[in-house]
């Protein structure tokens, strides 16, 4: 009996313990693999038990059987708890514990968390599962974190967004002064924006103006939207304003197209061709946020016409995607190179700070095009703490700068 018990009990711990590494991060991980390897070498120590103590193909089937399903078992039930590790959002209870009419900046920050965490991965797969219609298969639920944790490992184990998004806000803090006050909140955590107004409405600020480093029609900032209208910072006496989109900024589009073409330096501008990469949405998120569409097409277009005033052939400046919509970046390279452009430039265009996506997936899609060898493609970072999305940020906000900053 005690090596059927061991058969049962290893195999399902090798399961179990096999999914729970793919999604736990460091030594977790690593406990979790050791777990998962002693168990197995359990099983199979109690399977060539019962092939001795039997020696019938019957016992050996029905252990060999009991050893996969019971592997089958582990590995699903752990991969069903996966979802559930997300946290509930906690959030403040917005009040002023020092009076004054004072302003705050809030940076609303869309990118990646800096390390990599279960409990995000957790939460964007119910956002996929839940709210876009996004079919994860049960057994495909591992994977998943398993691909963001190797995604980490590609970038050194930590994202560059949130280093950068810290970097631009200290450069807003350089043109501001000590007035009005700026902070950070990062799309990825809806309570995060509901935490960073509270933080500065005890300090005494009773208006609070929030500009969006992404775009403002968006999922996270719905849901961030949402989660702040709990906090009740209305009877608190507290008001938030957003800020205009960052891609209706001209100047921002202005600043694009001069870095497009800085790029390209002498090259024939006839023989040139430019992908401009958008970060991309599921369907039903498009769906219920369709000015967040039409803030990035305002922003695409003002950048081709631009760069077909500078020389460009309309045709040979493309709008594509990084993740879920198409064209996809590759897909327009190839269809630029098939036009006869021989330097290709793709920019991040209203991607405001890096992401995963941008640091691994846009040179990816640019090995995927398999481009001839005389194509050659240069890729511009994302806009990080450039000097002219610190104005845009400040124009967005309607601020101005203190005496003696120049503006953009």
């Amino acid at each position: 009996m005690t090596a059927w018990i061991g058969v049962f009990a290893g195999s399902f711990s090798f399961g179990a313990g096999f999914a729970a590494a793919m999604a736990l991060p460091g030594i977790m991980g690593s406990a979790a693999l050791i777990i998962g390897a002693a168990g197995l070498i359990v099983a199979l120590g109690s399977l060539g038990a019962i092939v001795d103590l039997y020696a019938t193909t019957a016992a050996t089937g029905s252990a060999v059987i009991i050893l996969l399903a019971s592997i089958a078992t582990g590995y699903s039930l752990v991969a069903a708890a996966l979802p559930y590790v997300a946290r509930r959002p906690r959030l403040p209870r917005i009040a002023r514990h020092a009076m004054g009419t004072g302003r705050a900046l809030v940076l609303l920050a869309c990118t990646d968390p800096e390390r990599y965490s279960p409990a995000t991965v957790a939460r964007l797969h119910n956002e996929l599962t839940i709210n876009a219609g996004v079919d994860v298969p049960l057994q495909a639920t591992p994977f998943m974190f398993l691909s963001m944790k190797a995604r980490y490992r590609a970038v050194g184990g930590r994202a560059p967004g949130p280093t950068i998004a810290r970097l631009l806000a200290g450069r807003i803090r350089e043109h501001l002064g000590e007035s009005p006050a700026a902070d950070i909140a990062w799309s990825h955590d809806s309570a995060s924006l509901a935490h960073a107004i509270a933080r500065r409405a005890a300090a005494g600020a009773d208006r609070a103006i929030v500009v969006v480093l992404g775009t403002r029609d968006s999922e996270a900032v719905a849901h961030a939207t949402e989660a702040l209208a709990q906090t009740g910072h209305r009877e608190a006496g507290i008001r938030v304003e957003f800020g205009r989109s960052l891609w209706e900024d001209t100047a921002l589009a202005e600043r694009l197209a001069e870095r497009i073409l800085s790029a390209l330096g002498d090259t024939d501008r006839s023989s040139a061709g430019v992908v401009l990469a958008c970060a991309g949405a599921p369907p039903a998120w498009l769906e219920r946020h369709p000015a967040g569409a039409e803030e990035e097409n305002y922003f695409n277009q003002r950048v081709r016409m631009l760069l077909a005033d500078a020389g460009l052939k309309e045709g040979a400046v493309r709008v594509a995607w990084i993740d879920w919509q198409v064209p996809e970046v590759s897909d327009a390279l190839r269809h630029l190179a098939a036009l006869g452009s021989s330097t290709i430039v793709v920019a991040p265009s209203t991607v405001a700070l890096p992401t995963l996506e941008t640091s691994i997936d846009l040179r990816h899609a640019v090995t995927m095009a398999r481009l001839p060898s005389s194509a050659r493609v240069l890729v511009l970072p994302a806009w990080g703490d450039d000097e002219s999305l610190v104005h845009a940020v400040l124009r967005s906000a309607q601020l101005e700068p203190r005496a003696g900053i120049e503006q953009a």
